[in-house]
């Protein structure tokens, strides 16, 4: 991982946030954002009340400062941004330490 530069990963607890119903919206935007600024969403996956979104830089076999947003309603949101160039097999790794599977998505 020679290439990655730093690693952030933000939880937010949602049990206690009333206005956790927006965050669809919210998530939404902050990716049509991204995009815009040079960022392809890679995977987006629904699954009741469970979201996750893989965003990211591509350049050839790499990504470039990618982001995992995962967030189930009413329980967490989390955000794993990564700054530098990674692979596909390191980004499952990562992901897999902070129980946000991404492997399937990735078809690794």
């Amino acid at each position: 991982m020679d290439g990655l530069k730093r690693i952030k990963v933000t939880v937010f607890d949602l049990k206690k946030n009333h206005k956790s119903n927006q965050l669809n919206s919210i998530i939404d935007n902050k990716i049509e954002q991204l995009s815009v600024k040079g960022y392809e969403q890679l995977v987006s996956i629904r699954d009741g009340d469970e979201r996750v979104y893989i965003v990211a830089k591509v350049k050839g076999e790499l990504l470039q400062d990618a982001m995992i947003i995962a967030y189930e309603k009413g329980d967490e949101l989390a955000i794993i941004s990564l700054k530098g160039d990674v692979n596909l097999k390191q980004l499952a790794i990562i992901s897999d330490e902070y129980d946000v599977d991404v492997e399937d998505a990735l078809g690794i």
